[in-house]
């Protein structure tokens, strides 16, 4: 999906931001990083979340990924507290 002109891409740290505190993210993709083979520091991560993923795709595609899993996570939360609330 393309931004149009009134639209601007959000960044990673913006991503995970909206998140709220304690979202789990960078330890998600660090693990996935690492059982995917791929050796990295939690320090890297955290380069690649201030350079938005300009200095290694791979860590941005994975922190995507994780921040992806994370809102799929709470949405079946909110609908199923909802659901249970009915």
């Amino acid at each position: 999906m393309q931004p149009n002109e009134n639209q601007s891409v959000p960044t990673l740290a913006s991503m995970i931001e909206a998140l709220g505190t304690r979202n789990g993210v960078v330890a998600a993709t660090h693990k996935a990083l690492i059982a995917a083979g791929h050796q990295c520091t939690v320090r890297t991560i955290y380069q690649t979340i201030e350079r938005n993923g300009e200095n290694n795709p791979t860590i941005a595609l994975a922190l995507a990924n994780a921040i992806q899993a994370a809102r799929t996570t709470r949405q079946q939360l909110a609908e199923r507290l909802a659901a249970l609330g009915s």
